[in-house]
């Protein structure tokens, strides 16, 4: 799957709460490795093994969130090109009160989206310093959100589960129900994941060529006056609605993968 932005964020850097001689975290390995030394849970391998599910899920709800945060920034650009027009032509009388006021209130709503993605974003790099156990930066060398492949290894029981088989090692019964009902969260989650798949080549084939194509087209008729500002307005929601409704569906596999690669293998 090809991505649709790039950006890099580079979070202010605080003193480390557990050890690492490095300036800043800028790859999903260097996560990884920081996590194994620093978190007491990576002592068991069943510890581990969850770890690593956990930061996988941290660093790629990351990657999601830089692009959301992108993609909305694009989006107000364009909101705040077009407001700063469309008030020259309020005050020449070109365009009445009504247009300029629900241009405001678009130019507001993507603000306000803006500025709460960037919270989570916030939210969410403090969510993995805390499975790092380290107050450090995160700046993605590469933060292109693509999708994630299935890491197949060695099969390792989770804790609950070993707790479980240790409680009821006299009892078939319970035992064959935990494997059943395990085998059977693993067929959802790979239906869930086909249908994710499902859903990212449409917007691969048909949603994203189309967004492409009403932007380039609104631009054109924007320029020659056969859009009014509120008209190409509403072509800017269409076409970046369909790029978050990207972004989110691409999320969605990856952690949806991710807790298949967990629960699998």
């Amino acid at each position: 799957m090809r991505a649709l932005f790039i950006i890099t964020l580079l979070l202010p850097l605080a003193a480390a709460s557990g050890q690492s001689g490095q300036k800043q975290i800028t790859s999903l390995n260097e996560a990884l490795e920081l996590a194994y030394a620093n978190n007491p849970l990576a002592v068991a391998d069943s510890g581990k093994k969850k770890l690593t599910c956990q930061v996988k899920s941290s660093w790629f709800l990351l990657l999601f969130q830089i692009q959301k945060l992108k993609t909305l920034q694009t989006h107000q650009q364009y909101l705040h090109d077009l407001e700063r027009v469309a008030s020259l032509h309020y005050e020449t009388g070109e365009i009445d009160y009504e247009q300029k006021s629900c241009l405001i209130r678009n130019v507001a709503e993507v603000e306000t989206r803006t500025a709460i993605s960037a919270n989570n974003l916030d939210i969410t790099s403090n969510r993995l310093r805390q499975l790092l156990f380290a107050d450090i930066a995160v700046s993605p060398a590469d933060s292109s959100l693509n999708t994630y492949q299935v890491v197949k290894g060695l099969a390792i029981s989770g804790p609950m589960e070993t707790e479980l088989a240790a409680k009821t090692s006299d009892n078939a019964l319970f035992i064959n129900y935990t494997a059943f009902t395990r085998q059977k969260d693993i067929e959802n989650l790979q239906l869930e994941l086909d249908g994710f798949f499902i859903e990212l080549q449409f917007f691969e084939s048909a949603g994203l060529p189309h967004a492409a194509t009403v932007l380039s087209k609104s631009l054109v008729k924007l320029k020659a006056e056969e859009y009014n500002y509120l008209e190409f307005s509403d072509k800017l929601s269409v076409v970046f609605k369909t790029r978050l409704s990207y972004l989110e569906t691409l999320n969605k596999y990856n952690q949806t993968a991710i807790l298949l690669e967990y629960y699998a293998y």
